[in-house]
């Protein structure tokens, strides 16, 4: 499993131009496309009916060739990287490392504290479930004419019992204030719609908080206020298109047990669906000492795979205890180190109506045939 489907050695900008790269350009053989084949009927997920229950977030579908790939090797709902309503630049390269991580790493010690991480070799060879990487791109978008045509085509490239859906991000404006950001929130989504999405996400897991009088810069989903606001402005803009949430993870004690509540119940009445978790912020630094990933504001980088699991399974159980407690009826997409059958069941036993990856199927493209021939066997 040399040759992940982005090269973490090039710049966002040549993954766009160029990929995906490594098992995303096979053909799935006839035995994969059989196993692919044998769902045992549609599943419903926030008003979305999939062929199975197995997809990929916001993040490595770069575009419509991605997005293509992704559907072509059974992953059945994908995210498209996150869009703007401008465009917007990624951070310099690398945007994507190696990290040196314990594991599991509990909720509570993620992000308390710092990891090491290194560029990753050249067809250096991983184990896929115990690999943990960075994520540090600064949402970066292309054009609106350039994303809202390609997002076309790859919604067309959808099979049956398939989803594309559309991930968007608002741009902050510090002039224009709180009402501005959350009016190019609902710009974004609007956009996005038009395109044939089969449903659009807001994304509230960033550090995305308009900087004001008595608020810090923080999680927007951290602020059940502004995350109703936004959501409510989201489905003004998307009518009846299922909208979903992208939350990152909550203080597992303390201050996140009143917090987690009160965001699911400003923003349920706008969102069918809940997706957990988000890449978390985590300090990482060079082996030698120093910066690891170059540049300014960045001595944090989002840290995804087998380090994020234990965090992602908690917040699907939390999620799912409330619903069950409050009576409500959303979907919960689990996100956070999927890299095995194991690890999807491990998921859907803890609540979740279906399950995301992104380092795992970066490295193993087939982890969804291979989720597919346990389920149906």
């Amino acid at each position: 499993m040399s040759q992940p489907v982005y090269n973490p050695s090039l710049s966002y900008q040549e993954n766009y131009d160029l990929g995906p790269f490594g098992g995303f350009l096979e053909e799935p053989s006839g035995e994969d496309r059989a196993a692919l084949g044998r769902a045992g009927g549609l599943t419903e997920v926030g008003g979305l009916r999939l062929r199975r229950g197995i997809g990929m977030p916001a993040g490595p579908l770069l575009n419509s060739r991605y997005m293509e790939a992704a559907f072509k090797w059974g992953y059945d709902l994908c995210h498209y990287k996150t869009v703007r309503s401008r465009p917007w630049a990624s951070h310099p390269t690398p945007n994507v490392l190696h990290v040196r991580s314990p594991r599991p790493v509990p909720p509570d010690r993620l992000g308390r504290e710092p990891l090491v991480a290194r560029p990753f070799a050249p067809d250096e060879e991983v184990d896929v479930e115990t690999l943990s990487i960075t994520n540090s791109f600064g949402m970066p978008a292309q054009p609106p004419e350039v994303w809202q045509a390609d997002m076309e085509r790859a919604a067309r490239g959808a099979g049956p019992g398939q989803a594309l859906v559309a991930s968007v991000y608002g741009t902050q404006d510090e002039a224009g204030g709180s009402s501005a950001y959350v009016a190019d929130f609902a710009r974004a989504a609007a956009m996005a719609a038009e395109t044939g999405a089969h449903a659009i996400e807001v994304n509230l897991s960033c550090p995305n908080l308009v900087r004001s009088p008595g608020r810090r810069h923080g999680l927007l989903c951290h602020d059940s206020e502004a995350a109703g606001v936004v959501c409510e402005a989201a489905r003004r803009a998307v009518g009846s298109l299922p909208l979903f949430v992208k939350l990152s993870a909550f203080p597992p004690k303390g201050a996140g047990d009143p917090l987690l509540p009160g965001v699911i119940g400003a923003t349920v009445p706008y969102a069918p669906g809940y997706g957990v978790v988000n890449a978390v912020p985590v300090p990482i630094g060079a082996a030698g000492g120093g910066a690891a990933l170059p540049g300014a504001g960045r001595g944090t980088g989002g840290v995804c795979g087998a380090a994020l699991k234990a965090t992602g399974l908690d917040m699907v159980r939390r999620l799912s205890r409330l619903r069950e407690r409050r009576g409500y009826d959303f979907a919960i997409i689990g996100v956070g180190g999927l890299a095995s059958p194991a690890d999807f069941l491990a998921y859907l036993e803890a609540g979740a109506s279906a399950v995301q990856g992104a380092t795992g199927p970066m490295w193993n493209h087939r982890l969804a045939v291979e989720i597919a021939a346990l389920t149906v066997a």
